[in-house]
């Protein structure tokens, strides 16, 4: 069988599929891959979390921001004497609603703490956030983000940022 396509038939498949044949990687999973510092063009960084203990730790995550909507990195530590960190995989959230934070690293799931817990939490009065909007893990052994179940995620109030 001889099969010839032609723009507009490509075109045709990509509506089909959902898509445009013009669409390709986002800029969040453009930068898979990267090495930084420096960052990626357009990112600012806000906060980073070494998510393993000891002298040499071998992942971490960072919360960028391009314009308001915030991009958590999930990087591994290259072996270079300076510190580099390499993308692995990236979580882009959604906006941030007044009145909510984001909270990396001061969670716990099931009464456990998990650093590697990263959750959206209704801002509250006490020393805990108990409304919890969304919820992901850190899953170093495999290089992504994992959602997790928001019952049972309590993290700690860190005020204001």
């Amino acid at each position: 069988m001889n099969l010839k396509l032609t723009y507009g038939s490509v075109l045709l498949l990509a509506a089909c599929a959902g898509g445009t044949a013009a669409e390709g990687p986002s800029p969040e999973e453009q930068i898979v891959g990267g090495i930084h510092p420096p960052l990626p063009a357009g990112y600012v960084e806000r906060s980073s979390l070494l998510l393993d203990d000891g002298l040499k730790p071998r992942h971490a995550v960072f919360e960028w921001r391009r314009s308001e909507r915030p991009v958590i990195s999930l990087a591994r530590a290259t072996d270079d004497s300076v510190p580099h960190w390499r993308t692995v995989s990236v979580l882009t959230l959604p906006v941030i609603a007044a009145g909510d934070v984001l909270v990396m690293g001061a969670c716990s799931a099931r009464g456990v703490t998990d650093r590697r817990v990263i959750a959206i939490a209704e801002r509250t009065e006490g020393d805990s956030l108990k409304i919890i909007r969304r919820a992901w893990r850190a899953d170093t052994a495999r290089d992504r983000f994992e959602n997790i179940s928001r019952r049972g995620v309590v993290c700690e109030n860190e005020g204001e940022d």
